[in-house]
């Protein structure tokens, strides 16, 4: 999340939180507890000892230090007076390798699906918070079920954590590239068949100029495919891709890039490579991130003349992609898991909930009041544009099994793929190769670990 999306935060939810702590709170407690034992009473109004909160974000580099302290630390604090200091780290700031060795203290760790199984559960720093869940009685109805489902699909039914930031996508578009060309700007609720035709449309070279119709990783797009496709098999966690529909998929994804004119090289098909020719080089006249967590990436994009729109829906899935929300989860290491646990509870609260998606944060709450309010508060630059877009809840399915080998699987795909479209490889000769690969690569990890 960038330093744009966070930086009203503290303010607003400072106030709600004075609001939350006043008389109507105190009064719950007091209610509470009138009816426990007199000892549970002296249990309860006994302060609590003073810690330190550490945070140790495994998946991502972003927020930095500096801006975690600046908003959700001070957040914290107010929330939880006995936390008198909270240490957030990134795998820049302090790698988890390192902290590992020099047992350094983690309460939280921040993860999400790319590194649940390599960061998380392979380094034993997992707890299934499912007691605490039931002993705090916190409601897991709030949460978008499907993040739910997998969570508990990537802990083999435990909860090992709660969504924070929730997985959603979108697709932006260059209205100058429209324009120009005399099209119609994409329709909300793009099928793929629409945006095959605009593709093919926009494909074409201008004043020398060789202008994209589309641009988006496929890598990106194969790990959230919106079939539920599984990379592995349940029980043996080989890989395989002999499922059909494994094929019908990765062919719609073909035929995009095999429309004359909107070829890529390698390089292009990568994740910074897509991004460069919608926002550096501006001959895209679509493109998606396909993984996001929020609209901050789009606060960038001065000077383009850009818009929202859904990522287009594939014939028979129901919905864009796959959710993948960043997953905050109590340290097995952690001396104040309570604690922690309170702090991750406050993270999905309606008070942070609220401002972050008025700031343009796809929120984990299934709660119609939190997208009724999305984007109120982003950058001058980005009002005005369809938001309304993300005011409708999402539609997700999830693979009823993910393997801890699913990104060594899914890199080997991506290899492949990426043969097929720059046309040296069929897609059938490709997917046996990449079984093959990914299948020798798994083995060699397994061994590694005896």
């Amino acid at each position: 999340m960038e330093k744009s999306i966070l930086s009203i935060i503290v303010a607003t939810v400072l106030l709600g939180l004075t609001a939350c702590d006043g008389s109507g709170e105190s009064n719950k407690q007091a209610l509470d507890q009138g009816s426990g034992t007199k000892e549970q009473q002296q249990v309860q109004s006994k302060p609590k000892e003073p810690i330190t909160l550490y945070i140790q974000n495994i998946y991502s580099g972003s927020p930095t230090p500096e801006d975690f302290m600046a908003t959700y630390g001070k957040l914290i604090q107010q929330k939880f007076p006995h936390i008198q200091k909270v240490e957030y780290f990134t795998n820049t700031s302090r790698p988890l390798t390192q902290a590992i060795i020099s047992n350094d203290p983690m309460d939280i760790i921040i993860t999400s699906q790319a590194t649940f199984h390599s960061g998380l559960l392979a380094n034993k720093l997992q707890t299934d918070i499912s007691d605490l869940i039931s002993q705090k009685k916190y409601d897991l109805n709030k949460l978008d079920p499907s993040s739910i489902e997998l969570i508990k699909t990537l802990g083999g039914g435990k909860i090992y954590g709660l969504p924070v930031d929730a997985g959603g996508t979108y697709l932006v578009y260059n209205k100058d590239i429209f324009d120009k060309f005399g099209l119609p700007y994409p329709p909300d609720h793009m099928t793929w068949e629409q945006f095959m035709d605009l593709s093919k449309k926009l494909s074409r070279t201008e004043g020398g100029v060789q202008y994209h119709g589309s641009a988006f990783a496929p890598v990106n797009f194969m790990i959230r495919n919106p079939y539920a496709l599984e990379h592995t098999v349940q029980g043996t966690d080989k890989a395989d891709f002999s499922n059909p529909n494994w094929s019908g998929f990765l062919t719609q994804i073909v035929d995009v890039f095999k429309i004359p004119g909107n070829e890529k090289t390698v390089a292009q098909l990568g994740t910074s490579g897509a991004l460069d020719l919608f926002r550096k080089e501006k001959v895209a006249a679509m493109y998606s991130p396909i993984v996001a967590n929020d609209l901050s990436l789009t606060f960038g994009f001065e000077g383009m003349n850009f818009d929202y729109t859904q990522f287009p829906t594939m014939p028979g899935a129901p919905g864009n992609v796959q959710t993948y929300p960043n997953i905050y989860a109590v340290s097995s290491t952690s001396q104040h898991k309570e604690d922690a646990f309170d702090v991750i509870a406050f993270m999905t609260s309606e008070e942070i909930q609220l401002t972050k998606s008025k700031q343009g944060s796809f929120t984990p709450l299934n709660n119609a009041a939190m997208l009724k309010a999305f984007g109120e508060q982003v950058p001058d630059g980005i009002k005005g544009k369809n938001l309304k877009i993300f005011m409708e809840p999402n539609k997700y399915k999830t693979p009823t099994h993910i393997s801890e080998y699913l990104t060594t699987a899914n890199n080997e795909l991506n290899t492949v793929l990426n043969e097929v479209i720059t046309g040296t490889k069929d897609i059938n000769t490709a997917l046996r190769e990449a079984t093959d690969k990914a299948n020798q690569k798994i083995e060699q990890a397994k061994n590694a670990k005896k």
